[in-house]
């Protein structure tokens, strides 16, 4: 009995504890969207895009195209150009930036858009893009503040630094 007891007390504690990491998670989250949501950057899209590119690469996500030459990474190969899912940055006639990603191991990409905001801003927005089932198209998408945030310390780091200074913990 003491045993069983034990277990329920141990399980018990184990729920608890994910729950309030979930709790810190949602709330970080929370903060971030509300901080990052209409941000500004201090800078043209054209200016802080290669930076922007840069922090993505840093995670280990691989672009495409050109977008990898301006990161460091290597070229692909004819058959890697040809297979891939994602696209190397264009831009259309609003000035509105846009890059997507190939997939990475855990069946996430990104695709990451500069809006021109003013003479001198750029709103900046990462999409992830979950593959989830067998079906094609049958992806989740969310908000990627914590890639914003990275990106913002990268171009204004002050700035980033007082957002993660009022954040939540993970």
């Amino acid at each position: 009995m003491k045993r069983r007891a034990g277990f329920v007390a141990a399980a018990s504690l184990a729920v608890a504890a994910a729950g309030c990491s979930l709790s810190k998670e949602y709330a970080r989250d929370s903060y971030l969207s509300k901080q990052m949501a209409d941000r500004v950057f201090p800078a043209t899209c054209r200016a802080l895009w290669p930076d922007a590119l840069k922090v993505v690469a840093q995670q280990g996500i691989q672009l495409v195209g050109s977008d990898r030459v301006t990161t460091g990474q290597e070229e692909k190969g004819f058959l890697g150009k040809v297979f891939t899912v994602g696209h190397a940055t264009t831009e259309n006639s609003k000035g509105t930036l846009e890059s997507e990603t190939e997939w990475t191991p855990e069946h996430i990409r990104y695709q990451v858009k500069g809006y021109p905001d003013g003479v001198d801003g750029c709103r900046v927005v990462v999409t992830a893009m979950k593959e989830e089932g067998s079906e094609i198209g049958d992806t989740r998408k969310w908000r990627d503040y914590d890639m914003e945030l990275a990106i913002l310390a990268r171009v204004a780091p002050k700035e980033a630094a007082k957002i993660e200074q009022g954040a939540p913990p993970r």
